[in-house]
């Protein structure tokens, strides 16, 4: 279970850019959303945000406790050879619970550094994450990419 928690966690994050269709730029205001959805909304901002400074405990702490461990060594390689810049481009609500919330969301990711011999490609990847109120708060527990439109 834990391995497949941080297959679809990580993936996203080390393999986007491997795949090429269309992806397109959206509106991301809070407007019209429910006061969950801005929650979980905002954790996802803080989990691109904590990837892109690479603050590894705050990037665990919007997962769900299960998949922490081993995300934490998988990540800390990915912070040391890559520095990207993401920024969201759409947030939609497919689903909505009063404790489980599927989006689908839409991120660049462009590679401001990237260690000697390996390679990236910026990206815009169509995501769809699953998050559930875990100790109170939204976690994700699920993510996987549906498209990947590469721009570089």
């Amino acid at each position: 279970m834990k391995k497949w928690l941080l297959i679809t966690i990580m993936l996203p994050i080390i393999l986007m850019g491997c795949s090429n269709s269309g992806g397109s730029t959206k509106d991301t205001s809070s407007e019209g959303l429910s006061e969950n959805a801005k929650a979980v909304k905002e954790v996802l901002e803080k989990n691109l945000q904590a990837t892109q400074e690479e603050e590894m405990e705050a990037y665990l702490n919007t997962l769900v406790e299960s998949g922490r461990e081993s995300t934490k060594n998988e990540i800390e390689g990915f912070f040391k050879d890559y520095d990207i810049k993401y920024e969201l481009l759409d947030f939609e609500v497919l689903e909505e619970e009063e404790t489980k919330m599927k989006v689908e969301s839409e991120q660049r990711a462009t590679a401001e550094y990237i260690a000697e011999g390996l390679s990236y490609h910026d990206h815009i990847a169509r995501m769809e994450q699953t998050f559930i109120v875990e100790d109170g708060d939204w976690r994700i527990s699920e993510s996987k990419i549906i498209n990947t439109d590469i721009i570089n």
